[in-house]
């Protein structure tokens, strides 16, 4: 999670709210929670898509 907040430019608790959103791509084995680059990249695309259609 700490690489999803340096990317989004966050801190590591918000990276940990995100984490909990039921549309954040995330793995979890135990308490552990892993997020797959891919899976992150394009979610970003998704919303940023979202937020540029809602802008116009």
């Amino acid at each position: 999670m700490d690489d999803v907040a340096r990317y989004m430019r966050i801190g590591r608790v918000k990276a940990y709210e995100l984490a909990r959103d039921p549309s954040f791509p995330t793995i979890r084995v135990g308490r552990l929670i892993r997020v797959e680059r891919d899976a992150f990249l394009s979610w970003c695309e998704q919303l940023n898509q979202s937020n540029k259609h809602h802008a116009s």
